[in-house]
């Protein structure tokens, strides 16, 4: 289960991120993927302790907006 995070038209993903939560704390969650998908989106995705696959925390992007 991964997150979209999209910037806007003019603007272009530089990184990304999220908070993997307390799902589990021995061992503790972890963000499983964080990757550029295309020029104005970043994808993250989560897992818990036990290596399933769980929803992330406030997933966000990092936008640079492009001058003309």
């Amino acid at each position: 289960m991964a997150t979209d995070c999209v910037c806007r038209a003019d603007e272009v993903a530089i990184s990304g991120g999220a908070c993997a939560g307390l799902f589990s704390l021995d061992p503790p969650g972890r963000l499983s993927v964080s990757e550029r998908v295309d020029s104005r989106t970043w994808r993250v995705g989560c897992q818990n302790g036990s290596g399933s696959t769980v929803p992330c925390v406030n997933p966000f992007v990092v936008c640079l907006r492009v001058a003309d």
